[in-house]
């Protein structure tokens, strides 16, 4: 008997369920991608035996089956040891007692688990408009049953972003029907996203709804209703798993400043001494060398701002107004309203670019931009010798455009044209025959480019000229492939930047009018026809029969301009005028220029919405030339918008500030700011300079303050808390890795910390990098999402957790690399493994608390605590290692080597949970599928798995420490 309780309660025990929990875990959120979480769920975590594959299913084509144990199993087991190990390993006293409370916290969470898997309940109800109900249906067995009391729906209300199909909030208005109750005397309450309703022992959460025409029609809301007795427990194991992880985090923290430690401010210089020169060079991101050079070029037009100029008011910079940067910075600081926030035009250009070409400029071929950058009455032989040779041919129409006005062509520092953002957009808008020349299309995908047979290459650039003509080719290619695969990827990249070309051409300005003539014309004859309209159907009224135009002529151009104008509204996605109801202020919506022009037929007129007028004039004035009128509509859009901004009713601030974050790309200066920190380590390591790596330590903080304004003005700008997507998860994953890697660099001294930090805080900032060429980072979120509190509170401390875990790892395998070139002592080993520890303690508090809450926040939003989700399991691993770690090295299972090994491997866990889980197209927090994001994800896997090779090299820890040693 005594055998069997050292066995149940053997630390050994707990690492091998651990580990048994995170292949469990693994496997079931792979089969998620072909079956789904709930036959997941019920196949592996919700039974006693489970197999992989799935028994009966083997999709992969294997010749065998993986028997495992179950969900079930794994938690008796793990609550059996738990209990042992503790009465075991653990004596009561005060300084244990946060351990105490983790393990009273782990007991509650995995009855709750139990109890939830055995009693709870899940139905969904449908109530129609007017109408009550008190059946529902499980959502599993779809057997029906009915509840001690109903509900009737009084009002749902449901809300998008304006111009978007993205949820801003769904609601149903009920009353709640007690038998013998009527709706008059029924309590009222709201049910919405976030806000579910408690009655009887059933929660109510607001799911989904339908719209159905026809006479018994009309909206139908969807509630998912939950009775679930154990609900509360996972609330207690999170405050006791929480206060116990703090507790013991504060006194491992006491005690560990309370050891004397040496100053060791050179130690590094014994680790690495002859080991920098080798290896300590700069590297260049994975980016084109051209795209890298403009970015460092910048937009070449950016500065061209008078100091202290107010940037809506384009007249108090009277001495360049005349300029064309002046007039694309003027342009690019007037607000439109596209994916459901407000915005600068410059903004939109940015985003615009990068979403069809993954970069945010144009770039341009000698040829090209002589072309483009001269008039044609300039052109010498050689000019037109170079373009004949490129095959750079031009119409008169666009000879005659360029002659009155060149193309604003930028060059960079070593001579490379470019067209930037604001200049695309305008000759987009303005001039689009000499924008269908840029080649603005990017693709990447072979099958994709096999439609444009003309040109071959890995990544092609096309022009509008060039795929318009394969348009017919491309949509049919595209409704005949199958959803998921890289050329139905592809090509659907392509379909979607084609929309947004074309919706950028009718953003400012009517596309081709139906007769040869300005947008100034065209809006004129539209006034002139209506009133001739409604003068003709005034003469009707009082005749027999319904009013109609007696002029045929009249009738048919109102059919046909209302005809193109709904056209252009339906597909317009850039709002221009400013809201011009009280509906519209309420909602926030503004009108695109469809939706404008066919205001006029309700009463509207273009006093009331002047800027569709002045952009008319604008684009007719470039066209010519006339820089007094451009300057003159410039100044009086200016007007409108500084007026609507003295009135509140634009956030003049936050739009000039987005606009300057955009030119000064602060986060891209930063991480060169962190190869010059990591630079200046190597030259203190090299140097055996106390004073360099002291120097060090302070140009890192000046760095990270930097980098702490840039992430606060963000966060002002966009409104919401630091993270809200992939985006601004990697930039805030270096934030906080250049945090914890800091106060690392306080304790030890020696330029590890900071070299951590530099080296951290530059990978996540090139992955943010390259995660902002999708478009738009500050997208608006959906109505489940859109809750600044609990995103605060739960995915803050998660990617705090991604920080904190690939510091310990960068850490550890810093340590595996010089113990494999012999410049290790046994004194700085142990010194290693204890900061490992220390910020893998940092990590699990973090990692814990940030996945219960986003259980408090998933039983909040749609009444489960916990989903098995990918992400959600992403989350649980990462806890699952850190636990692994802190048992390992409490039970002295693994030696130095081996802990630091483990480490390393969390960095492929933590990869995996941030970025995997996203990339296997699944769930609620799935953010899409990228070839190459998952190509650089399996090198990053690759390169740990070799750090972690390192260790089972033969051991070279130096016996004796020298006098510099000691980390």
């Amino acid at each position: 008997m005594n055998a069997v309780y050292r066995f149940f309660s053997s630390l050994k025990l707990t690492v091998f369920l651990l580990s048994c929990s995170i292949v469990l875990v693994f496997f079931g959120t792979l089969d998620q991608v072909r079956w789904g979480i709930w036959e997941v769920k019920s196949h592996y975590f919700d039974t006693w035996l489970a197999t992989w594959p799935k028994a009966g299913a083997n999709a992969y084509g294997l010749p065998f089956f993986l028997p495992m144990p179950g969900g079930f199993t794994l938690g008796v087991l793990l609550l059996v040891n738990l209990v042992c190990a503790h009465f075991r390993h653990f004596r009561p006293r005060w300084g244990k007692a946060g351990i105490t409370l983790i393990h009273a916290g782990v007991v509650v969470l995995l009855a709750g688990g139990f109890t939830s898997a055995w009693l709870q309940e899940e139905f969904t109800m449908a109530i129609l408009e007017g109408h009550a109900n008190a059946g529902v249906v499980d959502s599993h067995t779809y057997a029906s049953h009915k509840l001690p009391f109903a509900l009737h729906l009084e009002k749902f209300t449901h809300e998008y972003h304006p111009g978007t199909q993205i949820g801003k909030n769904f609601a149903s208005t009920v009353r709640i029907l007690e038998p013998g109750a009527d709706v008059d005397t029924g309590r009222r309450v709201v049910i919405s996203m976030n806000e579910p309703l408690r009655h009887g022992g059933y929660t109510f959460y607001q799911s989904q709804f339908r719209v159905t025409g026809g006479p018994r029609g009309g909206k139908t809301t969807i509630l998912q209703v939950v009775r679930n007795p154990g609900r509360l427990l996972p609330y207690v194991a999170m405050y006791l798993g929480g206060a116990g992880m703090v507790v013991q985090f504060l006194l491992s923290l006491a005690r560990f400043l309370k050891k004397p430690r040496r100053a060791g401010a050179v130690a590094a210089v014994a680790l690495l001494a002859g080991v920098v020169p080798s290896w300590a060079q700069p590297w260049r991101p994975g980016v084109p060398e051209a795209e890298e050079r403009e970015h460092f070029a910048g937009d070449g037009h950016a500065h061209a701002i008078a100091p202290g100029a107010d940037t809506l008011n384009p007249a108090a910079s009277t001495a360049t107004a005349r300029s064309t940067a002046v007039l694309m910075d003027a342009l690019g600081s007037f607000p439109v309203q596209y994916n459901g926030r407000v915005q600068p035009v410059d903004t939109l250009a940015r985003n615009a670019l990068l979403i069809m070409g993954g970069r945010q400029t144009v770039a341009l071929s000698e040829a090209e931009a002589v072309a483009f950058g001269k008039k044609p009455s300039t052109w010498d032989a050689a000019d037109r010798a170079l373009m004949a040779e490129a095959g750079v041919v031009l119409s008169e129409k666009d000879m005659k455009l360029l002659e009155i006005r060149p193309v604003a062509v930028q060059k960079n520092l070593v001579g490379r044209a470019s067209v930037p953002p604001m200049v695309f957009l305008t000759e987009l808008a303005f001039r689009p025959s000499l924008a269908a020349h840029f080649r603005v299309f990017r693709v990447e995908n072979a099958e994709v480019r096999a439609i444009f047979p003309e040109k071959t290459g890995a990544v092609v650039y096309f022009s509008w000229k060039e795929v318009f003509p394969k348009i017919d080719e491309i949509n049919k290619r595209l409704g005949e492939q199958t959803k998921g695969t890289a050329f139905a990827r592809g090509i659907s990249k392509l379909v979607m930047a084609m929309q947004l070309y074309d919706v950028l051409t009718l953003t400012f300005v009517p596309g081709d009018t139906p007769v040869a003539a300005s947008p100034e014309v065209e809006y004129a004859a539209w006034q002139n026809v209506l009133v001739e309209a409604a003068r003709d159907l005034s003469r009707s009224t009082g005749k027999t029969g319904a009013p109609v135009l007696s002029d045929a002529g009249t009738g048919r151009m109102v059919a046909s301009l209302v005809q193109r104008y709904r056209e252009m509204a339906q597909a317009g996605r850039v709002g221009i005028v400013p809201p011009r109801t009280n509906e519209e202020v309420r909602e926030g919506r503004w009108a695109n220029l469809g939706e404008a022009l066919l205001g006029l037929t309700q009463g509207f007129d273009f006093e009331r919405m002047p800027v569709v007028p002045l952009y008319g004039v604008l684009r007719v004035a470039y066209e010519r030339g006339d820089t007094e009128a451009e300057m003159a509509a410039l100044e009086n859009l200016g007007a409108v918008f500084s007026k609507l901004g003295e009135q509140g009713a634009l956030p003049v601030e936050k739009l000039n500030a987005e606009r300057m974050f955009n030119r000064l790309e602060p986060f891209f200066k930063i991480l060169c700011c962190y190869v010059g920190v990591f630079l200046l380590v190597c030259l203190g390591w090299a140097l055996n300079s106390p004073r360099v790596l002291a120097g060090v330590r302070w140009a890192a903080l000046c760095v990270f303050v930097l980098h702490t304004v840039a992430l606060f003005a963000r966060m002002w700008v966009e409104g919401r808390p630091p993270v809200t997507n992939l985006y601004s998860s990697a930039v805030f994953v270096a934030w906080g890795a250049v945090l914890v890697g800091l106060l690392t660099e306080r304790f030890l001294r020696n330029g590890i910390g900071s070299a951590v930090a530099a080296m951290v805080g530059f990978a996540s900032l090139i992955i943010a990098h390259h995660l902002s060429m999708g478009g738009d980072t500050m997208k608006t979120m959906e109505a489940v999402l859109d809750s600044n509190f609990l995103l605060t509170v739960h995915v803050v401390p998660i990617t705090l957790g991604y920080s904190a875990m690939f510091v310990a790892g960068l850490l550890a395998a810093l340590w595996l690399v010089l113990r494999a070139l012999g410049r290790v002592t046994r004194a700085q080993a142990a010194a290693a493994e204890r900061a490992v520890y220390g910020v893998v303690c940092f990590a699990t508090l973090l990692t814990f608390m940030g996945t219960m809450l986003g259980g408090v926040w998933a039983d909040q939003s749609w009444g489960r605590f916990w989903g098995w989700d990918p992400k959600e399991n992403g989350a649980l691993v990462i806890v699952l290692w850190c636990a692994i770690f802190l048992h390992a090295r409490w039970g002295r299972l693994l030696g130095t080597t081996g802990l630091m090994q483990l480490a390393v491997l969390g960095n492929v866990i933590t990869a995996a949970s941030w970025f995997g889980t996203n990339l296997l197209g699944i769930g609620l927090h799935s953010y899409g599928f990228s070839d190459k994001g998952f190509l650089w994800l399996c090198a990053f896997w690759v390169s740990q798995l070799l750090v972690v090779a390192l260790g089972w090299l033969p051991g070279r820890e130096r016996e004796k420490e020298n006098a510099t040693a000691g980390v």
